[in-house]
């Protein structure tokens, strides 16, 4: 996908000063002793005092904590999207001219919480950004088939009593066909499901964060 320009989802410019790359994987948090259930000692890890960013197509086990990540024998485990880890409340502003397809509260544990998913139109092609794990104010001010502008105050990220249970994020993730779903679209899948998702979801992170 290439655009020419992007605002900031953050409102400012993430750089190797003011944000840091994070590793949640199954691995790193076993090597480190950290219980991927418990959010106080996730919390500890992940915030240092600058943004944290990372995830995709990275296999975690903190989905364990909810049964909708479970599918027969097969765990969803692998994560399309990009995750932006920065305190309850700070701002999130659209980086590209877009259409409101929907806004919903995914209200159970461990889901996405608030759901804001937004059409984006370049030229010929169409594509899909879902935000997770948003501030409940969202929902009352986004109507389906709304128009937003690039650098329009969006959403802000939610806490935990309203983002599905988890440490204070937003999950990115751009999807170029929604397949039948509206008001949400699988944010994980299971490793057989990997080499055909990562297609439909290419990865978000050359523009949203610095390129490592």
């Amino acid at each position: 996908m290439i655009v020419d320009s992007i605002h900031p989802i953050l409102g400012f410019e993430l750089n190797n000063s003011n944000s840091q790359e994070l590793d949640l994987s199954e691995g790193k948090l076993k090597d480190l002793g950290i219980d991927s259930g418990d959010n106080d000692q996730l919390s500890d890890y992940i915030f240092n005092g600058k943004v944290r960013y990372g995830g995709y197509g990275e296999q975690r086990d903190i989905y364990k904590r909810g049964s909708q990540f479970e599918e027969s024998a097969n765990r969803r485990e692998i994560h399309l999207g990009l995750d932006i880890w920065s305190p309850k409340g700070t701002a999130l502003f659209c980086p590209w001219n877009g259409i409101v397809r929907s806004c919903h509260n995914n209200d159970r544990f461990a889901d996405y919480g608030p759901t804001l998913i937004i059409e984006h139109n370049f030229d010929e092609l169409k594509i899909y950004m879902l935000l997770g794990h948003l501030g409940e104010e969202c929902l009352t001010r986004w109507k389906t088939g709304q128009s937003i502008e690039a650098g329009d105050r969006i959403a802000s990220i939610g806490s935990e009593d309203e983002n599905g249970g988890w440490p204070p994020h937003v999950h990115i993730q751009l999807i170029r066909d929604l397949e039948g779903c509206f008001n949400d679209y699988p944010g994980v899948c299971t490793k057989a499901e990997w080499p055909r998702m990562r297609k439909n979801c290419p990865d978000p992170s050359s523009y949203f964060v610095p390129s490592n």
